[in-house]
């Protein structure tokens, strides 16, 4: 996640090209981190206790050609193209990450497990859940999340 800072205005995107015709100046956000946006400012802070985390923005020197939309129209469309070769790559990571096991022994353990999910995400979350459920060899229900009623 990227936020923008502009004369009046912030922003948010999960792409920096889709930021870059607004505003050169940004924060990259990292895992754990939330951000509230204001017209003038914005504040980060960790998930896990809600402490203010200080960073600076930067300056984005990069041509709009180097984060090009690699001959789409749009960068949703590249995106949508550029999904087999992630998953692809995603499933070669998970297949020899440690992170994957601790995860799968913590699931096995679990009382329900649910992938909850909502919009392009819970397309994910059909497959994680697939995935998943055979790692751990129980079933996994991916639910969307307007539908989700916690147990």
């Amino acid at each position: 996640m990227v936020v923008g800072i502009g004369e009046g205005f912030t922003c948010v995107s999960s792409d920096l090209p889709s930021i870059l015709p607004l505003t050169r100046k940004i924060i990259r956000l990292q895992d754990g981190e939330i951000v509230t946006l204001w017209a003038d400012h914005v504040e980060v802070r960790s998930v896990k206790d809600g402490r203010l985390i200080e960073r600076k923005a930067e300056t984005v020197t990069e041509s709009m050609d180097a984060v090009q939309k690699g001959g789409y129209p749009h960068f949703m469309l590249k995106e949508i193209h550029e999904q087999p070769q992630v998953a692809r790559e995603l499933l070669h990571l998970l297949g020899g990450s440690p992170e994957v096991a601790n995860l799968v022994e913590k699931m096995k353990k679990a009382r329900h497990l649910y992938f909850i999910a909502c919009g392009t995400s819970y397309h994910a979350a059909m497959l994680g859940s697939v995935y998943f459920a055979q790692l751990a060899g129980r079933p996994a229900v991916p639910v969307l999340a307007p539908q989700f009623i916690a147990q």
